[in-house]
């Protein structure tokens, strides 16, 4: 009987050792776009506009699905602005579908039409539990962007 245990333990080890690492990171790539947006609040502070705005978004390629973006934006006296996006997607990645909890950091110029900025996952449910990543956004304010994330499965 012991004989068997130990040859069990020794079969089973390595799947157990894999299994505990996660997934080597991948990329995914594709387009957000902003489908919707209702400003929910505008102030004025030290010559910048601020606004609230709720952003409904359609996400495409190796990441696909719908999401809400909760936005700040603060636009500046000479054009550039900053933004922050907290997003909540109901997303599918890799054939696996779940929701995903981001956060996205932009800065451009509504002048020149020009924004690019950092996207982390911070968290998920179902079977995107474990999906966590960064990466970069380049696009246009209020169109959308192309969106580049290392991402891999946690253990």
């Amino acid at each position: 009987m012991k004989f068997v245990k130990v040859l069990f333990l020794a079969l089973a080890l390595p799947w157990l050792v894999h299994s505990a690492q996660g997934t080597p990171p991948t990329t995914a790539s594709g387009f957000i776009a902003g489908t919707s947006f209702t400003f929910t609040s505008i102030s004025f502070a030290d010559n910048n506009t601020i606004y609230t705005v709720t952003v409904t978004t359609l996400l495409t390629g190796t990441l696909a699905g719908t999401g809400v973006d909760y936005a700040t934006l603060v636009v500046h006296r000479d054009g550039s602005f900053n933004a922050q996006h907290l997003s909540t997607c109901s997303c599918t990645f890799a054939g696996q579908s779940g929701t995903l909890n981001s956060i996205l950091n932009l800065k451009g110029s509504m002048t020149t039409k020009v924004a690019s900025g950092q996207w982390t996952i911070l968290s998920g449910t179902g079977a995107l539990a474990r999906l966590h990543g960064q990466g970069t956004l380049n696009g246009a304010p209020f169109v959308g962007a192309n969106y580049s994330l290392e991402v891999h499965f946690d253990p």
